[in-house]
């Protein structure tokens, strides 16, 4: 079987994207200054962008150097310091 034939493999459909972004919870945004309740209020000619992005990445193995950012905030439990 050919590695392109596994389901994982796939490309991302626009039901998983929209799924995945009706998901998402309101929290503050990243470097990229997007908030989630932006993406959820996206109109489909916008997020047909986003998926043809994804899936171009994706095809050639690419991960955009500010997707590999994050801001980490730690933490502490109660009674810790």
């Amino acid at each position: 079987m050919d590695e392109h034939e596994y389901e994982y493999n796939l490309p991302f459909t626009m039901h998983e994207l929209d799924t995945a972004v009706q998901s998402l919870k309101l929290t503050s945004p990243g470097h990229d200054l997007i908030h989630n309740n932006m993406l959820k209020h996206l109109p489909p000619d916008y997020l047909e962008h986003i998926l043809h992005i994804m899936n171009q990445n994706f095809n050639d193995s690419l991960l955009l150097p500010k997707w590999k950012l994050a801001i980490l905030l730690p933490i502490a439990k109660m009674g810790e310091t």
